[in-house]
């Protein structure tokens, strides 16, 4: 290869990589603007219900996202997960949001802050709420994790730095005629990105229920160790249903009467959730049961006395034996 041929192909390089660079501000600016005008629009919610608090479990895949409704307050519990971002915001929109008072993003893994960016660059969002993460050992190769710190630190930013707000336990917030308590996290810093997990007891009039994102069984027993009163009416379970989490002890000190469980279905849930141990427990004390991977987006709706859902409830079946009954209907 000839001296100017090897210089006219760094030159198509080089003058590649400038327009790239070129377009990449250019994206970044108009992500920006486009940032600032959601921040600064002037929305209102319509009324969602006449003082009753509705929650919806959407259905987004291998991951979490909750969305409470009560008067015209809208609080979304993390966002589901990047390789489904969209499907939040389009549920948000089916729901009739225009803006969310409140969204709760639990820890930084992209199964539940993943749809956060499509939620920022859709809706007014007045408070983000997050546990402080900062001395988390985060490793240089995690790209997700420094992009989704970089956006909301962004956006708050343009905010006039009033949007974001770090909880841990202790803290608390009225929603509507809610009231939201923080049981967790406790200390500044965990080697598990999971146990920086925000656990959450919202409460109206009687009825208690428990969010926990992915808590392991190591932050269940500091709860329990604590005496943190963690009984709940429903309860969200911890990892999806995962092996890592919901402990005999600490089932047995929430004691629900209903369980949710927010995982993916058939051949795409490659991680079984939720296992057989939690469900055999659930089915043994007949507990009822409410799954996506079964029952797609779950909603469930209290006067502050009783509980209903819009679907019939689950079965016990583990990840992995719900998958196999799938294949057997399939031969």
């Amino acid at each position: 290869m000839s001296n100017l041929v090897i210089k006219e192909l760094f030159r198509k390089i080089a003058t590649f990589f400038r327009f790239s660079l070129v377009a990449f501000f250019i994206l970044i600016l108009l992500a920006g603007f486009r940032l600032y005008l959601i921040s600064n629009s002037n929305v209102e919610n319509p009324v969602f219900t006449d003082g009753d608090l509705q929650m919806y479990m959407l259905d987004v895949g291998q991951g979490d996202a909750f969305v409470l409704l009560q008067d015209d307050k809208a609080m979304l519990v993390d966002a589901g997960p990047l390789y489904n971002w969209n499907k939040t915001n389009k549920e948000l929109k089916r729901l009739g949001v225009k803006k969310l008072n409140y969204v709760v993003i639990t820890h930084y893994h992209q199964d539940h802050a993943g749809g956060l960016y499509s939620v920022l660059f859709n809706y007014k969002v007045e408070k983000l709420i997050i546990p402080n993460m900062s001395s988390f050992n985060v490793q240089l190769s995690d790209l997700f994790y420094h992009c989704i710190n970089f956006t909301t630190k962004f956006e708050n930013q343009i905010s006039g730095g009033k949007m974001i707000e770090f909880v841990k336990r202790g803290d608390k917030f009225n929603f509507a005629n809610s009231e939201v308590n923080f049981l967790s996290p406790t200390h500044d810093f965990y080697e598990n990105l999971n146990n920086y997990s925000l656990v959450m007891k919202v409460t109206y009039n009687d009825i208690d229920i428990l969010l926990t994102g992915d808590i392991e069984k190591d932050i269940e027993s500091e709860l329990l160790s604590s005496k943190t009163d963690v009984s709940a009416d429903v309860y969200k379970a911890a990892h999806h249903g995962s092996c890592t989490s919901n402990s005999k002890k600490f089932l047995e000190a929430v004691d629900p009467q209903y369980v949710l469980i927010s995982s993916n279905n058939g051949e795409k849930n490659l991680y079984g959730h939720p296992i057989k141990r939690f469900m055999d427990y659930l089915e043994d004390e007949d507990i009822n049961v409410y799954r996506t991977d079964e029952q797609g987006t779950v909603k469930m709706m209290t006067d502050g006395k009783n509980i209903e859902f819009d679907c019939v409830e689950g079965d016990y079946k583990s990840g992995f034996e719900y998958l196999e009954s799938i294949r057997e209907m399939q031969k």
